[in-house]
């Protein structure tokens, strides 16, 4: 694939990045969902499996409080994003060898390929940061009594306290797609971060329109269903325990939109990331006086390869 023939009218890297994104994504379609079909539809069937588990017991847990069954709640949460997790490193690790154009030779285990397991482990480190740092906010937020403020007090001082989750989170995120290709698992997660020292506003430019086009299809989806009656939406005067109920009746049709919803942003991120890294970070690499070894190292030549 050539990328240069894709925004060769865009003169702006953050506009080069997206339109090789949406580009990418009208091209590929259906060559991607043909390559990822089966991961898919894994994933589909999984969230399926756990969130009617999960929405079963959290029913059973408000109405019976007790420990026993809210461990087992936390503990199908848990299940269930250890596998989505993975299903999503391998949907994703596909996606990448299209964009490539190429299958990416490495060893494997269990027939996944081992940089395949090292965006896994560091997609699972990313998530382990994030629930420490929200569970330690809700601890220390329930015991100060942030419960009880108002919501024009509550949501502002949420945000604030959220924001430096989201920081440290897109910036190690955002390159994490390509490093793995670049470095082994251990170093992954920093590499990540140094890679992506001044880009934090450009990552948020790019992801902003990829976020609105998934949410007007996510909500196109929904508004389209409600339409013809095979989901009804939530009401405020209904209780938790009532909207549960109604969740779990329209669940099959829910979990097939978020897919369709999931795939279409994977897609666009996938690329995003790829084509962002290429611009932002390999080829200013060729302007620095480095020695000729380093110009042309194996990592340098992964991602180049993709994009010439």
């Amino acid at each position: 694939m050539s990328a240069e023939g894709v925004n060769s009218t865009v003169s702006s890297p953050l506009g080069q990045v997206l339109q090789f994104s949406f580009a990418f994504m009208a091209r590929n379609f259906f060559n991607s969902l043909r390559r990822v079909a089966v991961p898919l539809l894994v994933g589909g069937c999984s969230l399926y499996i756990f969130l009617s588990l999960y929405l079963s017991q959290l029913a059973a847990y408000l109405q019976y409080p007790v420990g026993s069954i809210g461990g087992r709640v936390l503990g199908i949460a848990a299940s269930g994003m250890l596998v989505m997790l993975f299903l999503h490193s391998v949907v994703v690790s596909c996606i990448v060898e299209i964009i490539l154009g190429r299958q990416i030779s490495d060893r494997n285990f269990l027939g996944i390929k081992r940089w395949q397991w090292g965006l896994y482990v560091a997609n699972l480190k990313l998530l382990l940061v994030a629930v420490i740092y929200v569970s330690v906010f809700s601890t220390v937020r329930a015991l100060l009594g942030g419960s009880s403020l108002p919501a024009i007090v509550d949501i502002p001082l949420i945000s604030v306290a959220m924001a430096p989750l989201i920081w440290f989170l897109v910036r190690a995120w955002f390159f994490l797609l390509p490093v793995c290709l670049e470095v082994d698992e251990g170093e992954v997660l920093g590499r990540s971060w140094q890679a992506s020292a001044g880009h934090f506003w450009s990552f948020v430019a790019i992801l902003i329109p990829i976020i609105l086009v998934a949410a007007a299809f996510q909500g196109g989806g929904e508004l389209f269903l409600r339409m013809l009656h095979l989901i009804e939406p939530f009401r405020s005067g209904r209780s938790f325990s009532g909207n549960l109920v109604l969740l779990q009746g329209y669940l099959k049709i829910i979990v097939v939109l978020i897919s369709a919803c999931y795939f279409l942003a994977v897609l666009l991120t996938a690329s995003a990331r790829m084509r962002a890294y290429e611009r932002m970070v390999c080829r200013p690499r060729l302007n620095e006086p480095l020695c000729e070894v380093e110009r042309e190292s194996e990592a340098w030549l992964k991602i180049k390869a993709g994009f010439s």
